[in-house]
């Protein structure tokens, strides 16, 4: 009897009714209270393997099963190889390309390579083959297991040795060969990996296999063992029962956390699909809080629900992942993926390596392609003459690399093409992951695509000139940012509208207060000179003859202020609400606000250039034109549409104003593009005779 019969233990009250099944001779157990116990074994079944093991011997062989497959030929097709393995022969990587002949005949060119060869056809050729695996031999085989698709696998292997010679160790290539049972395939190769540098790992299944018991492991049976109590011993022992308890309270606190566990992914699952889903230009209503939800988070109340989460949040996470994007790809870091044997290692703009780390430090590195400027520029041009759609808007960016390691096979240097390649949200694609996918598309020739949706906003950058990414230029705004800039800017605007209301009103009570202020001392002056009703009645003869007076234009003063103005001695001010505009005649235009304190906030929404007014202005000749044109740029830096702010003032002749009044007033047609009317009756006589750049010819004055 051995470990692969399994035994279970019951309690029973009293005799079993069949003792055929049981030696009649009863062992007696006692437990830690004395209590006893009269416990019958079972027989040994005509199936189980006896005490002396001798069906060992009429186990069959697996190399005798194997022997149907013997100079068959199994084959696997990967993207660019295909492996072959020749049953006590030979293990080969090799792929074919058909070239069609100016004859019209094909032509087979094949690239191989023998990964191991078996210990006969060694023999035959007469090398040695000592270190081939023992398993190849007739002698009893082992039973080892592996872990394979999940489960724990008994296979039985076989080792092809004195393959082609490895250029990175120098050493010949080998091959383990594991075979597995597989009732439900006839005989396929399942897997081929490379474990160490030139030495791979084949797994065969083959149901030929499945015959043999140590490969074949069926549900064991459990024979049972009964116990009786003797005398007034419980039908279980105490401890026994305690134990019982212990572990019946371990499983109810294991489930218990396995529930508060699967609780706290589940939360986590649904914040992370909002978040998904937001970055998806998803429904705003799930990120923006409602009234309700936002007084709760605020007054502390305990609610269930989780924390919502502003688009501004996301949208600020999302610009945080760009900019490391952008700075792996300004060469900070190199990205790095593959779970294999070799790992992928690509610089951006730098080089791209297939890299091993060993156990001691040390590292296996095959480079695939190194950068060249006039190389890139080259492939660039010659890929772009076949450009299916023109003026489409790109997917992916290109480069090209070459001059990488020496390949034999080749009888050249490796090269490679890699592609970023923007994967988006709709693809399932999560921001901040980088995906390396690496394939040989010809004998050392690789391409490498980088899949990401931090690429997606950077393909605006794409230069026509080379192909790459211009990365000193801003990334286009995803739909999330641009909502998130959006609602800033409605933020920003009912703020600002609250603001000059609140300024208005100020203004307004001051206002009302000096008009009661004056007419209050009126009424007092009046009441302190007294006189009769004639001589009110002069009295305001002659004040109404000095109001007309005042009234009238003072012509002098309004054509110095004009001067002044001109010749860039003098500002033009305007506004009545928060923000007030100052226009300095080709000097520039700003926007103050003045603090109660004495500081102020100034916004410059432009600076004049004469080259940049030469540019954008529209001429007029016309001497009955109502206005001239002032073309102002570099305008203090604007977030919202990322450029420099501008403005265009229009000095208008109007006949409502008198002397040097001026009128000012400011609108903003487009994001930080601004329009200022300034209006006066002094520009009047002016607009008759411009000057060479469209504005006041100053010579005139």
């Amino acid at each position: 009897m051995d470990d692969s019969v399994f035994f279970g233990m019951s309690w029973v009250p009293e005799l079993p009714a069949d003792l055929s099944k049981y030696i009649s001779t009863p062992m007696t157990v006692r437990g830690h209270d004395q209590a006893e116990y009269s416990c019958y074994l079972p027989k040994a079944d005509a199936d189980d393997q006896g005490v002396d093991g001798s069906k060992d011997d009429k186990k069959p062989k697996p190399k005798t099963l194997l022997a149907k497959l013997k100079d068959k030929c199994l084959r696997r097709l990967d993207v660019y190889w295909a492996y072959e393995l020749c049953v006590d022969q030979h293990v080969r990587q090799y792929h074919e390309d058909v070239a069609v002949t100016t004859k019209g005949e094909k032509e087979k060119d094949v690239t191989e390579h023998f990964l191991g060869r078996s210990r006969k056809i060694l023999t035959e050729r007469g090398e040695e083959a000592d270190t081939l695996d023992s398993s190849n031999s007739a002698g009893p085989p082992a039973s080892p297991t592996f872990q394979y698709e999940g489960k724990e696998t008994t296979y039985y292997t076989e080792t092809y040795v004195g393959g082609d010679i490895c250029d990175l160790t120098g050493n010949p290539r080998t091959t383990e060969v594991r075979y597995i049972c597989d009732k439900g395939a006839l005989h396929a190769m399942g897997s081929m990996q490379e474990t160490t540098t030139c030495n791979y790992q084949v797994v065969v299944h083959t149901s030929l296999l499945c015959s043999h018991p140590d490969f074949a492991l069926e549900s064991a049976v459990a024979h049972e063992i009964a116990c009786v109590p003797k005398g007034h011993a419980d039908a279980k022992p105490k401890a026994l029962l305690e134990l019982e308890a212990v572990r019946a309270a371990e499983l109810q606190d294991i489930r218990a956390r396995e529930q508060e566990e699967a609780a706290v992914q589940q939360l986590q699952k649904e914040k992370r699909a909002a978040k998904q889903a937001a970055t998806a230009g998803g429904s705003s209503s799930t990120f923006k809080p409602s009234s309700s939800s936002s007084s709760s988070s605020s007054s502390g109340g305990g609610g269930s629900g989780s924390k919502s989460i502003s688009l501004a949040e996301v949208a600020q996470k999302k610009g945080q992942l760009q900019k490391q994007f952008i700075q792996m790809l300004k060469g900070k870091h190199c990205f790095n993926g593959g779970t294999g044997w070799w790992q992928v290692e690509y610089c951006y703009g730098d080089y791209v390596a297939q890299v091993h780390r060993n156990d001691d430090g040390t590292k296996d590195v095959v480079k695939l392609g190194a950068w060249d400027g006039p190389y890139q520029k080259k492939m660039h041009k010659a890929a772009s003459k076949t450009a299916s759609i023109k003026g489409s808007k790109a997917s992916s960016a290109t480069q090209y690399m070459k001059n990488g390691d020496f390949c034999a096979d080749s009888k050249a240097n490796r090269k490679i093409k890699v592609k970023l390649v923007c994967a988006s949200a709709a693809t399932g694609a999560k921001d901040g992951t980088v995906t390396l996918d690496l394939v040989e598309t010809k004998t050392c020739e690789y391409t490498l695509k980088v899949l990401s949706p931090m690429v997606c906003p950077l393909l605006i950058n794409v230069r026509s000139t080379d192909g790459t990414i211009d990365l000193a230029q801003p990334p286009e705004l995803s739909d999330v940012e641009k909502e998130a800039l959006a609602e800033k800017e409605a933020q920003h605007g009912a703020a600002l509208k609250a603001q000059q209301e609140a300024a208005r009103m100020q203004m307004r009570k001051q206002a009302q207060l000096r008009e009661d202020e004056r007419e209050r001392k009126s009424n007092q002056k009046a009441k302190a000179k007294g006189g009769d009703a004639s001589t009110k009645g002069l009295q305001g003869s002659v004040t109404d003859s000095q109001k007309t007076v005042h009234t009238k234009p003072n012509l002098v003063a309004a054509k110095r202020t004009l001067h002044k103005f001109l010749k860039g001695k003098h500002c033009f001010m305007g506004g009545q609400g928060w923000w007030q505009f100052e226009f300095c005649y080709k000097k520039h235009v700003r926007q103050i606000h003045r603090n109660d304190d004495g500081t102020k906030v100034v916004v410059k929404l432009g600076e004049w250039s004469a080259e940049y007014h030469e540019k954008k202005r529209s001429r007029t000749t016309s001497s009955t034109a109502k206005f001239a044109t002032a073309h102002f740029d570099l305008g203090d830096f604007c977030d919202a549409s990322n450029s420099p702010r501008k403005t265009e003032v229009k000095m208008i002749c109007s006949t409502k104003l008198t002397g040097s009044q001026v009128s000012l007033s400011l609108t903003e047609p487009k994001t930080c593009e601004y329009v200022l009317k300034v209006e006066s009756l002094m520009f009047c006589e002016l607009l008759g005779n411009l000057g060479p750049d469209g504005l006041f010819d100053v010579t005139e004055l």
